[in-house]
């Protein structure tokens, strides 16, 4: 398989892209250090990631929709096409339930929005997934205080994802930290 990740040169997808490369996959990377500057480029992610089997929407740049607008677009150009899109979200767009909000669960309440919108599409291709973990091990939440889930937690569920047959459609995964209570 031919795959395209956003974001692929640390943290979460990286991971992903190491899990795809190490089954013999093809990993096309979309990162500003190889010149793809999601919020500036978008047309240029989107003709680069039509050519894959698989895009993997994973940066999420702050303050902005860009993430929304590749979930949307890549939808567009794969529309009828036996392709999957795997989108990261994450468990923040929940935060507005407890009476805490910021731009950056906004816009993770809309991609999960979103992507449950294209999930019920009657003609469901191209499959659209979506993974929302909780805290994952990462150098933008490095800080924060909580249990947290590894880049690879994350990137073994998506291969379970895609690995599903064709004929099993998964709206969205949600992933938490299990705390064992010290056994």
């Amino acid at each position: 398989m031919k795959v395209a990740i956003t974001g692929h040169t640390s943290g979460i997808g990286l991971a992903i892209a190491d899990a795809f490369r190490a089954r013999g996959d093809e990993v096309v990377g979309m990162s500003r250090s190889n010149g793809y500057d999601l919020a500036k480029k978008r047309s240029k992610v989107v003709k680069v990631a039509s050519k894959c089997d698989v895009f993997v929407n994973n940066r999420h740049q702050y303050n902005d929709d860009t993430q929304l607008q590749l979930l949307f677009a890549m939808a567009e150009a794969w529309d009828g096409q036996d392709k999957t899109i795997v989108n990261l979200g994450s468990r923040a767009g929940e935060w507005y339930l407890h009476g805490q909000s910021d731009a950056y669960s906004v816009y993770k309440h809309a991609l999960d929005a979103a992507c449950q919108q294209l999930f019920n599409r009657p003609d469901q291709r191209p499959r659209v997934m979506n993974v929302r973990p909780g805290w994952v091990d990462t150098d933008s939440v490095r800080r924060v205080r909580a249990p947290k889930l590894s880049p690879q937690d994350v990137a073994r569920v998506v291969m379970w994802m895609i690995d599903q047959p064709r004929h099993v459609l998964i709206s969205s995964v949600t992933l938490s930290h299990h705390v064992t209570g010290g056994r």
